[in-house]
């Protein structure tokens, strides 16, 4: 059957690059605004005169923020991706690579591999918060520092439950929506695109990484971002599946909230915020190595997979 979306299909890197922005954008102002209808009855307009600093001790307030954080994602991610794939080629299951199923052992050598890069992710977070920019940049410096301030605090206060309610939310919100989400847009589609344009691999899983961790806007936490976004490009590549990238993102965000709702439990003494528990020396070397050997392991993993279906299909 022939598809209207051979236009679209057929349209240069860069002009599909920009068709990309205008849809992500059009769709985060729709979902947004039919989101607002939505939670109006339940919201109020009092949000909108809300003026100085915002109570996070308030619960109607952060169910508020939860609600349109939840709605944000769904609304840059996850709605354009689908969407600019239906454009593209008709089929989003399969221009995204979804429909290809994923051994156990690949989930497990992924989850490993996250897990154990966790201390060398905390030591380049350390780095990334002791650089500097140049003197002439010192407001620039301070405003991102302030910047920065309030979305720790914001995401303080998202994590900061002991209910399990709020712990079931907090994995909807903080784990699932954004590794669907952002896997969707950065690996499945800005990857593709960008393999396209520059018809390198390796410049389309950089590419997409600095993408990728400039769009959360935090300076401070740019470099450990960068690197994992390498990470989740080429375990996308290496196995072309998303779900494997999909489940590297969530095993590394829901980490965080397990270990938030362990501390704010009281079953757990570790905080993850507080600077005393910055990773020792040798757990930095050991998760370095550990980190490179299963690199290496997955993606030999994945290229055996791949002869073997060769193998299969001659």
């Amino acid at each position: 059957m022939q598809r209207s979306s051979f236009f679209f299909l057929h349209m240069s890197p860069f002009s599909k690059f920009l068709f990309l922005i205008m849809i992500v954008f059009s769709s985060f102002l729709t979902v947004f605004l039919i989101g607002f209808l939505i939670g109006l009855p339940f919201f109020g307009t009092d949000f909108l005169t809300q003026s100085g600093e915002i109570n996070y001790e308030d619960p109607s307030t952060l169910a508020m923020l939860k609600y349109f954080q939840i709605i944000s994602q769904i609304g840059f991610f996850i709605v354009p991706a689908f969407l600019f794939a239906y454009l593209m080629e008709g089929r989003p299951s399969e221009y995204l690579f979804l429909k290809r199923k994923t051994a156990m052992l690949s989930l497990l050598l992924v989850a490993c591999l996250v897990l154990f890069s966790m201390p060398l992710i905390s030591w380049l977070i350390e780095i990334n918060e002791a650089m500097h920019l140049p003197a002439f940049m010192k407001k620039t410096e301070a405003w991102m520092k302030e910047s920065e301030e309030q979305t720790g605090l914001l995401t303080e206060a998202f994590l900061n439950t002991s209910s399990w309610g709020g712990f079931a939310v907090n994995i909807l919100m903080i784990a699932l929506i954004p590794a669907i989400g952002e896997e969707l847009l950065f690996r499945g589609i800005l990857v593709r695109l960008f393999r396209e344009w520059t018809r390198n691999i390796h410049w389309a899983v950089i590419i997409s990484a600095i993408l990728f961790s400039s769009m959360h806007l935090q300076f401070y936490g740019f470099l450990p971002r960068l690197v994992l976004g390498l990470i989740l490009g080429y375990l996308f590549v290496w196995s072309a599946r998303l779900w494997v990238a999909v489940w590297a993102h969530f095993v590394n965000n829901i980490a965080a909230v397990i270990a938030a709702f362990l501390y704010a439990k009281g079953w757990s003494d570790y905080d993850f915020n507080q600077p005393g528990n910055a990773p020792k020396f040798w757990e930095i070397l050991l998760s370095a190595l550990l980190t490179g050997v299963l690199l290496w392991i997955i993606f030999r993993h994945f290229l055996s997979e791949r002869a073997k279906k060769r193998e299969l299909h001659d």
